[in-house]
């Protein structure tokens, strides 16, 4: 081939090797520039996650406005866990729940219709050999179409709010609690059964 129709091949080969460098660089850049965006994602996700859950870990779950007659505070019946006394002094609620072979006790602050609590519970299946649990949960305030106090909730385990179960209970008439330990609050009651609540006069308030 003749040396004049080789010059432009050369030329362009020597042309060639120095356009590499600038897309190194970019890409050496734009490798940075996404390990920097990861790391920030990397930092976000816990206070997305923190917002998604409604700042207290239970996700989908958001207070709302305590309804009118409303209260924590009193004797509650729960059909998962018996016997639950709750005590309110303020914003922060003490408790505890028996039934059966369960013990518990709860530690909690009200936020609009909204109980947040820890829960710590002793379960002895076996004499002599109690097994502590402890996790988190959540009670939500309502009335019933009888007028009645009522918590829907879940519990978890260790840090979650939920995933353990359903925790309700509906508050007993005409008692307030009477076993809340390290309440700043005196506290007492008598326990009415459901056969003289439902023999009592449901038309009058002051009774209820």
């Amino acid at each position: 081939m003749h040396p004049a129709l080789r010059t432009p091949t050369t030329a362009s080969t020597v042309h060639a090797e120095p356009r590499h460098a600038p897309h190194s660089a970019r890409s050496g850049r734009s490798l940075e520039s996404t390990a920097a965006r990861l790391r920030m994602a990397a930092c976000l996700l816990p206070v997305l996650a923190l917002v998604a859950c409604g700042g207290n870990g239970a996700r989908g779950v958001h207070p709302g406005t305590m309804p009118e007659g409303g209260s924590f505070h009193g004797a509650w019946l729960s059909p998962q866990y018996g016997d639950m006394h709750l005590c309110v002094t303020g914003r922060n609620v003490i408790g505890n729940y028996v039934k059966n072979e369960r013990e518990g006790r709860i530690r909690g602050e009200i936020d609009g219709d909204i109980l947040w609590f820890n829960w710590e519970e002793s379960r002895t299946y076996v004499p002599g050999n109690p097994v502590e649990v402890s996790g988190r949960g959540y009670f939500r305030l309502s009335l019933n179409e009888d007028n009645d106090n009522v918590l829907t909730g879940e519990w978890g385990v260790d840090q979650d709010r939920t995933g353990g179960g359903p925790w309700t209970a509906i508050k007993r008439r005409r008692q307030g609690p009477d076993t809340c330990d390290g309440s700043s609050r005196a506290v007492t009651g008598r326990e009415v059964s459901w056969d003289e609540e439902e023999g009592a006069d449901s038309s009058s308030d002051d009774e209820l």
